[in-house]
């Protein structure tokens, strides 16, 4: 954490934060910080966050579960960082077209997905996301 930030109630919100250097001649490289609970805090979270290749300036976002606010503290460790390399992939576009007609694009089950990830979260943020403040399509749109 650059700074200390005020976390309101049952909100997200978007931190700015740094890399920890382990030498100076260390380069940055393009990162993943998985979904951690906040040390010391109660039902706060990091949410995965693709980090580009620098070690200030990154936009990490957090959730505050819980209903009261919380301040996270400069020098919280917002998780460990896993270094990501990038795929190269040929993307189909619409236009094309299988043998039989059909689209080799899938169009997912927005529901389904929706479900299955709503299922993959702890207990405390299925409730928030299906009976908090903030409704889950809401949230799923921005």
């Amino acid at each position: 954490m650059e700074e200390d930030v005020l976390l309101a109630p049952r909100q997200e919100t978007t931190v700015n934060a740094r890399m920890t250097w382990r030498r100076p001649q260390d380069m940055p490289a393009m990162g993943m910080n998985e979904t951690v609970k906040i040390p010391n805090l109660c039902r706060v979270y990091s949410g995965r966050n693709l980090l580009p290749a620098r070690h200030t300036d990154l936009k990490v976002r957090l959730l505050n579960a819980d209903s009261k606010e919380h301040i996270l503290r400069k020098g919280t460790s917002l998780g460990p960082v896993s270094p990501v390399s990038m795929m190269e992939t040929e993307v189909a576009t619409v236009s094309e077209e299988n043998n039989d007609g059909s689209s080799p694009v899938e169009t997912p089950d927005e529901e389904k997905v929706v479900n299955e990830l709503i299922q993959s979260l702890p207990d405390e943020l299925q409730e928030l996301l299906l009976y908090g403040a903030v409704p889950l399509r809401y949230c799923m749109k921005t």
